[in-house]
């Protein structure tokens, strides 16, 4: 968090709008790599990084506006007469602040962009859960938008959640996954990730249940799959059959092959 407020710090003291709205920029992403590691503040670091984020769009993007409803909360960007919509979501453990190119990369070609914190998500992470009906909170987004239709870009975790909202949500028009997850396999994950899904879905503190892969061999508490909302095991078994619900079109990259 140090080097995120070392640029808060040169923020102010810019001598532009540009290099100002560019260091509450970095900011807002170290602020938001606080929140991954072993550290107490945590909550702090991703409210820090959401506010820097709104500061850096204040000078870059001032018709930007932030749109957050209970489940949801991120910032709209681009033209209001824009010929479509992309929502961007953010994986296990990254967040809106993490995707400053691919958000550019958009805007530059004229379409309107939502960059979104989910529940477990960035901003939202201290006070909801990863849910595994990700199709509903997007669908909560679209209704907030006002659009008939979107397109989604997700990453890791996010590939997942897009695939799965466009199988389920009829108003997704297009899908760009980017790594996700085909099938999740508690015993195949690393410790770190494990661990990271542990604390997002298990919410506020002495809350946490847990699902043991099998009753007759109850794995150590650490070492258990937490209880998405709905459960981890459809979770797992959804993502080995989205595919074939999916009937729009969809880009899904992973590795060194795309299709």
């Amino acid at each position: 968090m140090r080097a995120a407020r070392g640029h808060l710090i040169r923020a102010r003291q810019a001598a532009t709008a540009i290099s100002a709205g560019e260091h509450y920029q970095v900011a807002a992403r170290w602020f938001h790599f606080a929140t991954l590691g072993p550290n107490r503040d945590r909550a702090l670091a991703a409210a820090e990084a959401d506010a820097a984020m709104g500061r850096a769009l204040d000078m870059m993007e001032p018709r930007a506006r932030r749109i957050e409803e209970p489940g949801f909360a991120g910032w709209l960007g681009g033209p209001v007469d824009a010929e479509a919509t992309v929502v961007v979501v953010p994986g296990l453990d990254s967040s809106k602040e993490e995707f400053h190119d691919v958000i550019n990369a958009l805007l530059r070609r004229g379409l309107t962009v939502f960059a979104m914190d989910g529940p477990g998500q960035g901003v939202l992470a201290a006070t909801t859960t990863v849910r595994a009906d990700y199709h509903h909170v997007i669908g909560q987004v679209i209704d907030a938008l006002g659009t008939e239709s979107v397109g989604l870009v997700g990453l890791s975790l996010g590939g997942y959640y897009v695939a799965e909202s466009a199988a389920r949500e009829t108003r997704v028009a297009a899908a760009a996954t980017v790594s996700g997850p085909f099938r999740l396999d508690w015993g195949g994950l690393p410790p770190p990730v494990r661990e990271i899904l542990i604390r997002r879905a298990a919410g506020p503190p002495g809350t946490t249940r847990a699902v043991p892969a099998h009753p007759s061999r109850r794995p150590p508490a650490r070492q258990r799959p937490p209880r998405l909302a709905g459960s981890t095991r459809r979770l797992a078994y959804r993502s080995t059959h989205l595919t074939r619900f999916i009937v729009k079109t969809a880009l899904i990259t992973g590795g060194t092959s795309s299709r």
